[in-house]
């Protein structure tokens, strides 16, 4: 594990409250298909090029690129 934390979203008129803990792992991939706990909502192995087209919380786009994932755009 490199990083956890919690995002609290708030509720909207179109949805609910959210409260998400998000845990940041590194891994080598060494073969068979992921899977995760019924707990989990969602779980995936991503390339840097695939989060340009993904929502990523900018926590985590942050986390990710001071770990050298990638080179964050300037704004």
């Amino acid at each position: 594990m490199i990083h956890d934390y919690d995002l609290m979203l708030p509720q909207s008129a179109q949805q609910v409250a959210e409260h998400r803990i998000i845990i940041e792992i590194e891994a080598d991939y060494l073969g068979g298909e992921l899977s995760c706990g019924e707990a989990v909502i969602e779980v995936a192995w991503v390339s840097a090029l695939a989060l340009s087209s993904m929502e990523v919380d900018k926590t985590t786009l942050a986390l990710l690129a001071e770990l050298g994932f990638f080179h964050a755009d300037a704004d």
